[in-house]
């Protein structure tokens, strides 16, 4: 035997054998609260996410109204086709996304730049949107590669005075000088998949680029 229960908005079908119809209401009042939930669940994300991003009328820049900064949409080596981010991300050094950056900025007379950490963190959620790994809404930033992206950020233990007489500096048999190297060589990245911040990148790294400017 079988019957119907017909959740609204969006019709359900569930199969119950040799049970009577005060259970068949109740599994019916069950799944119609849950599609409900789950319908206002999502209307509640996307209300979110309209308030936090605004995207550009061509579609190519995102502006997030919490820190009032505009972003590329696409990663550099990407292009928005009017539905999502299409093409070969740009696999640049660190060197090359500096120039790059600077490149952008005088063609455009607009204030373009690599982000740095914390800024570009804003963007990365607790856990994927898509199901997919990468820790970004995918309807706000598109077919983002989650791996590795560079930020302009250099500073590293925490920045401030060195302090040569501190334990940790001590154990690790760090000096000022060590500390210059490492940020002559090394840069800031944040890795999309796994959400980590990572300061011991190699300049030369070939990693992503998302551009971002100030709103003015």
């Amino acid at each position: 035997m079988t019957h119907k229960c017909d959740t609204t908005p969006s019709a359900r079908y569930t199969r119950v054998s040799f049970f009577s119809p005060a259970l068949l209401a109740v599994g019916c009042l069950a799944m119609a609260g849950l599609v409900l939930a789950t319908a206002s669940a999502r209307a509640s994300t996307e209300n979110e996410v309209g308030q936090r991003f605004t995207v550009s009328d061509d579609g190519q820049e995102v502006r997030d109204n919490k820190s009032r900064l505009i972003w590329r949409r696409c990663v550099q080596g990407m292009q928005w086709n009017g539905r999502t981010c299409v093409g070969v991300p740009a696999e640049l050094d660190f060197a090359q996304a500096q120039a790059l950056a600077t490149a952008e900025a005088k063609a455009s007379q607009l204030r373009w730049r690599l982000p740095h950490v914390p800024e570009l963190r804003m963007l990365m959620l607790y856990q994927p949107s898509d199901g997919k790994g990468t820790l970004v809404d995918e309807r706000v930033f598109p077919a983002t590669p989650a791996t590795w992206h560079w930020t302009a950020s250099s500073t590293v233990l925490g920045g401030g005075n060195f302090n040569q007489y501190s334990y940790d500096n001590i154990a690790q048999n760090r000096s000022p000088g060590t500390v210059n190297r490492t940020q002559f060589l090394h840069g800031w990245a944040i890795h999309f998949g796994s959400g980590e911040a990572a300061g011991n990148i190699k300049k030369r790294s070939p990693l992503l680029v998302r551009l971002v400017r100030p709103d003015l």
